[in-house]
């Protein structure tokens, strides 16, 4: 329980940096910051740029199968399950699981949507983005995924709050 409101706590502490990175204007999509469907810049957290946190997330089999429970744990959420009510599940685990491996620095390219795009009329607040955070964090650690590692992804995907939460 400590874990998750670490967690909790560093998605809140991270929305100041990620609103001085909003300010910024974003470079082009061709940049190398533009990573996982998101346009990362130099403030927060950029994406690997080796394959380290891939290797120590487990590769491809472990990354997909703590994001197959992932899925299932916020699909079923009664606090934010409704956000995936009309999702098909099947290819939201096999976009979040090509987003996390290219993110980690893995041999995948991210080929969905755009991270702003897909989010932006969904009315997600910061709670919701945080209780997300909270059922990787669990999934993960169902896995064996050690802490320190798991912070490194939620790092990651901390930086995305600015365009994930829209109300």
């Amino acid at each position: 329980m400590k874990r998750i409101k670490f967690v909790a706590l560093a998605l809140c502490l991270a929305a100041p940096l990620a609103a001085l990175a909003q300010s910024q204007k974003a470079p082009s999509q061709k940049n190398e910051l533009y990573k996982g469907g998101f346009q990362y810049n130099s403030v927060g957290a950029t994406p690997a740029t080796d394959d380290s946190l891939y290797q120590a997330l487990g590769g491809k089999e472990k990354i997909s199968a703590f994001t197959a429970e992932f899925v299932g744990l916020i699909s079923k959420d009664d606090r934010i399950g409704h956000y995936f009510a009309k999702n098909r599940l099947d290819h939201l685990q096999r976009m979040l699981t090509d987003q996390f491996i290219e993110l980690s620095g893995g041999p995948v390219t991210y080929r969905g949507r755009d991270i702003a795009e897909v989010h932006s009329t969904m009315g997600i607040t910061n709670a919701d983005f945080n209780r997300l955070a909270e059922n990787l964090q669990v999934a993960m650690d169902h896995h064996g995924v050690p802490f320190p590692t798991q912070n490194r992804l939620v790092a990651l995907l901390a930086s995305m709050q600015r365009v994930v939460v829209t109300k």
